[in-house]
């Protein structure tokens, strides 16, 4: 059986990623923009770099608070553009995820 710092420590899964992008589509979707984590996504989320492991509870609430504050603003930025979110949370210094977004 896992500890609970074992299981707090441990990465976020391919499988766990997928549904939080498909979460950030059906937020996004109300403005036309598909959500697609990139390798360096992926890589950044599980990065050991990190102070403390980046939860899922974490980039769901990154991705409500970007279109609560962002989220009509974005595709007045045209087609071709990308918009980058850095999450910071709490005692994190260095930016802890990012993700891209773009217009379909």
């Amino acid at each position: 059986m896992k500890t609970f710092t074992t299981f707090l420590n441990e990465n976020i899964t391919q499988k766990q990623l997928n549904a939080i992008e498909s979460y950030a589509d059906r937020l996004f979707r109300a403005v036309d923009i598909d959500v697609e984590f990139t390798r360096h996504f992926i890589d950044r989320v599980n990065d050991s770099r990190n102070k403390k492991q980046i939860t899922q509870s974490e980039l769901i609430r990154l991705f409500k608070q970007t279109y609560k504050k962002h989220g009509k603003q974005i595709p007045q930025m045209g087609d071709e553009a990308q918009a980058q979110k850095w999450a910071k949370s709490q005692d994190k210094v260095d930016s802890a995820a990012s993700g891209e977004i773009s217009g379909v």
